[in-house]
């Protein structure tokens, strides 16, 4: 992929710099990450969904707080009003629409990472592309309802319930990617013919599944990704019907990556 070396932003709202959250080293290390003022803000949400014992319960208590918290049941002027479950519905549909601009603005927000491709590939933030992605990302249909807050709740509930109930998911979770063309990513290094380190897009999804990966291309890329980097997976919240139950969103980054093939 022919692009610059990849922008991160100097400040971020988690307690490590950007450029080590996304690096080969962090991924191996999986250090601890919150999001600044959300356990301190919202602490007795998630001590109650880690304390009540059953993933089910827990899901209960994490929508009806955001129900609550941002009025996700009521409709103004005949309109719904913003929610994370409609971005994360858009995503699955089409990670390069309004919804995935929106989704990847938040983590550039929180993580510090800047994507460099959405819709086209961005060679850096003062290129035409970055300012579309830009504009997508402030769209007031979808980016409203303080919908960076809501994601931060539900980066950080996904983390309480991989500590609390998916232990196999800890450290490290092995996931796969199906590709037809390896050249379209961006390879950091080379090690052998089968074991590269690849830069992944600042959001990115990845199936728990093999089998699923073979069915969208020729190559499987595998990586162990570890659980801070986790943004979403289905099983966390069972109410959600319209994501397979092996799909994972997770944040980019540079990840040593072993190619299989179908």
């Amino acid at each position: 992929m022919d692009i610059k070396k990849p922008f991160y932003h100097h400040t971020n709202r988690i307690n490590i710099p950007s450029w080590l959250f996304a690096s080969r080293v962090y991924n191996t290390s999986a250090q601890e990450i919150h999001i600044s003022g959300v356990n301190e803000y919202y602490g007795d949400i998630f001590r109650a969904i880690s304390e009540c014992g059953d993933i089910s319960e827990s899901c209960r208590i994490f929508e009806s707080a955001m129900t609550e918290l941002f009025n996700l049941d009521l409709r103004h002027r005949g309109k719904r009003v913003g929610s994370y479950l409609r971005l994360l519905k858009g995503w699955l549909f089409d990670s390069n629409n309004i919804e995935g601009a929106v989704l990847k603005g938040w983590v550039e927000s929180r993580f510090g990472l800047v994507p460099f491709f959405h819709k086209e590939i961005i060679k850096d933030i003062n290129c035409k592309e970055y300012y579309d992605y830009m504009v997508e990302k402030m769209n007031g249909r979808h980016n409203k309802n303080m919908m960076f807050h809501q994601l931060d709740l539900l980066y950080t509930y996904i983390q309480t319930m991989l500590g609390g109930y998916f232990g196999e998911y800890t450290p490290h979770v092995t996931l796969y990617r199906g590709v037809n063309n390896l050249e379209e990513h961006r390879i950091i290094e080379r090690k052998s013919k089968r074991e590269v380190c690849i830069e992944q897009n600042s959001l990115v999804s990845f199936t728990a599944s093999r089998e699923v990966a073979e069915s969208f291309g020729d190559y499987i890329l595998e990586v162990k990704v570890p659980y801070t980097k986790v943004f979403f997976f289905a099983t966390a919240m069972p109410t959600v019907s319209f994501c397979g139950e092996d799909e994972f969103i997770i944040l980019g980054g540079r990840y040593d990556t072993t190619i299989r093939y179908y």
